[in-house]
């Protein structure tokens, strides 16, 4: 409790803190499932698709604490997909600009370039892990996956 408090005097965000106080004191494992993916219960593909975007997130998440830790005292805040565009991408940002109306643009785009990337991510990562369990539970297999092994005609009969 001593670290938050001093993270807190330090002036990180109080999101941030009550997110790194919950991951730290709760295991939310059989509620969400997890026993699944540690039997190898989920498909592989599930697992594929949860664990990029996780690494994604993890990824933009560093990237957000970096540019925090470098501003010269500014708020902590996720950065979202249109700043990144912009930022790291100019040229095809643009190109997306220029390729559709601006009008297109606005009413498409926009609203989802304002989505923080971190966000984003664990939100797909939670879609992919939701669609495994799902199938997990319900006994059906996702392409790709390997059905259960079928039994050979070969009896072997030992005397």
């Amino acid at each position: 409790m001593g670290l938050l408090r001093g993270l807190l005097r330090a002036g990180t965000s109080p999101k941030l803190l009550f997110l790194l106080w919950f991951l730290g004191h709760f295991h939310a494992g059989p509620v969400l499932g997890l026993h699944a993916i540690r039997e190898g219960l989920m498909p592989q593909s599930a697992k594929l698709f949860c664990g990029f975007f996780l690494f994604l997130a993890a990824g933009f998440f560093g990237l957000d604490v970096y540019t925090w830790q470098n501003s010269a005292g500014r708020p902590f805040s996720f950065a979202d997909l249109g700043y990144l565009s912009k930022t790291h991408f100019p040229d095809e940002h643009q190109l997306a600009v220029d390729a559709l109306t601006p009008e297109t643009f606005n009413a498409i785009l926009t609203p989802v370039l304002q989505i923080p990337a971190v966000f984003l991510f664990a939100g797909l990562a939670t879609v992919a892990l939701a669609i495994g369990l799902v199938s997990t539970f319900l006994g059906k297999r996702l392409p790709g996956q390997k059905g259960p092994k079928k039994p050979s005609a070969f009896k072997y009969n030992r005397r």
